[in-house]
């Protein structure tokens, strides 16, 4: 994703990116960090297959 630790956890906390707190772990399923990065580029680019 190239974005920095910080952001990753800026974007977990707003609830961007879908994840899975276990105890002090947080874990971010493959499936919902896959739909997020297609509805994210589907917004700067239209349609993506």
């Amino acid at each position: 994703m190239r974005i920095g630790r910080d952001m990753a956890y800026a974007l977990v906390a707003e609830g961007r990116i879908p994840s899975i707190r276990l105890g002090r772990h947080i874990r971010i399923p493959r499936a919902s960090l896959i739909a997020h990065l297609h509805a994210e580029a589907e917004k700067l680019h239209g349609e993506v297959s």
